[in-house]
């Protein structure tokens, strides 16, 4: 019988696929890093909120958006942010982070 790592990892590939077909990555860093600096910022608040939000979009189902939320934590990504730092390969959100956190080693006293 197949456990939850096995049947998460054989799915993983399919859904990562279908995921970038739908542009999902692309919407939830708009969503979380505007292009357009006037617009508002979707708040990580360390759930899926955003993600779940931006999935039921282009009609994912209750039970797809589940498996989805698990692909992705198996990914390491426990969070809106965490899915743009871990599995997204280029975001807005992940260049800012890379960029914050040169800036803190630069700056640390020492």
């Amino acid at each position: 019988m197949e456990d939850e790592a096995e049947y998460l990892e054989r799915i993983a590939n399919d859904v990562l696929a279908v995921l970038t077909a739908r542009h999902f990555l692309e919407v939830l860093d708009d969503q979380m890093c505007p292009p357009d600096p006037a617009q508002p910022r979707a708040q990580c608040t360390g759930s899926y909120d955003v993600a779940t939000s931006v999935l039921f979009q282009p009609g994912f189902e209750s039970d797809d958006v589940a498996d989805i939320i698990r692909v992705l934590q198996a990914r390491r990504a426990h969070c809106d942010c965490e899915i743009l730092l871990n599995v997204a390969e280029n975001s807005l959100v992940s260049s800012q982070n890379l960029i914050k956190t040169n800036r803190d080693v630069i700056n640390m006293p020492g």
